[in-house]
């Protein structure tokens, strides 16, 4: 389905949540045509805004519509950037603390198809805004935000690793060292020593103190602060499990009776996202995580199961059997501000280039 493109097209800086959240139901509409993914989505947005908005925080997000169509969203707000009276953009889901992170991947300007005749129209009112920065991380090929920022002026764009992607319809050749352990967790299963299975919606509020214990217990023995840490991200979660139910899954690989490894899901139309894991280190030998993206991935049939961005050199190009390149943005308001960006760069990868040398 596409909307009719005969009617004018209007752009509209929407600056108040209570705005954005009047055209939740048309964005939704909006974000199912352009493939559904969770991380552009309201429900996922503003959930994320009611958690984590600062009173500095300033909503900067652009609609377009078309007659009474939604055709278009930009869903950013800026953050001050020091005394200089610059601003940092951010899309909805991304700026919040590190130690609170959620870290939203993938998220998008949403262009209804047939629409990208609007990236221009768009570009020339953001650099009319002023001093402002833009900053997106998660960026997928291909995405509609990659072609406007291309068209605004003055874009950094860097390669952020890959997200990692297993699809059912091709084949995963494993290493020798992942094959054995998996039939070895295939001789315990069925001597009922272990058990793979989905917990619902109940089971799932139950476990997450314990998904949290064995997260938190890993890294705290790395000296690293772990996921779960702050207690707003906990309750951006724990929130969000009570109020989308259909939106998330939790598995469960339990060995001799006790949790080996736990994982926890969001879902978009076409994938099931790997968003955060707890395993037990006793059994560390069996590598209990990577059993359970086994045997997770293996009963996808219509979607695609999503690791999400992950370094060059990762775990899950192990278990994956496509991959995706992913970047980062930053978009400068003016010449200077690119050049001295640039300038920064260069001394950087000079004084790597330095180091190995």
């Amino acid at each position: 389905m596409s909307y009719d493109n005969t009617a004018p097209a209007v752009w509209r800086r929407l600056s108040s949540v209570s705005e954005l959240s009047a055209v939740s139901e048309k964005w939704h509409f909006l974000n199912q045509l352009c493939g559904g993914v969770l991380f552009c989505s309201p429900q996922w947005q503003l959930h994320w805004v009611s958690c984590f908005w600062q009173a500095d925080w300033q909503l900067e997000t652009w609609i377009c519509t078309s007659g009474d169509n939604l055709v278009a969203v930009l869903p950013c707000y800026t953050q001050p950037a020091g005394s200089n009276k610059k601003r940092l953009m951010f899309p909805l889901g991304q700026g919040e603390a590190e130690e609170c992170e959620v870290a939203s991947e993938f998220v998008d300007l949403l262009i209804a198809p047939g629409w990208l005749q609007l990236l221009p129209e768009l570009a020339r009112l953001l650099r009319a805004t002023g001093r402002v920065r833009l900053k997106w991380r998660a960026v997928n090929t291909g995405a509609n935000i990659l072609k406007l920022v291309n068209a605004m002026g003055y874009p950094v764009i860097q390669a952020s690793g890959y997200r990692y992607l297993y699809r059912t319809d091709y084949d995963l050749h494993l290493t020798s060292q992942l094959n054995r352990k998996w039939q070895k967790i295939s001789r315990y299963e069925n001597q009922q020593r272990a058990q793979f299975c989905w917990l619902n919606n109940q089971q799932a509020s139950d476990i997450w103190p314990e998904l949290k214990r064995l997260h938190q217990q890993r890294w705290s023995r790395r000296g690293k602060p772990g996921a779960f840490i702050a207690d707003v991200f906990n309750q951006f979660h724990q929130t969000f499990i009570m109020q989308q139910p259909d939106a998330f899954a939790m598995a469960v690989l339990k060995i001799d009776g006790d949790f080996a490894a736990i994982h926890y899901y969001l879902k978009s139309n076409d994938y099931l996202h790997f968003y955060q894991a707890g395993w037990a280190e006793k059994f560390s030998a069996l590598s209990p995580s990577a059993m359970l993206h086994l045997w997770a991935a293996r009963q996808m049939n219509n979607l695609a199961y999503d690791f999400m961005l992950g370094a060059v050199r990762s775990y899950k190009q192990d278990l994956c059997n496509q991959k995706q390149l992913c970047y980062q943005l930053d978009v400068y308001a003016d010449v200077v501000s690119y050049a001295l960006a640039i300038l920064r760069k260069l001394k950087r990868q000079a004084g790597r280039l330095k180091w190995l040398s």
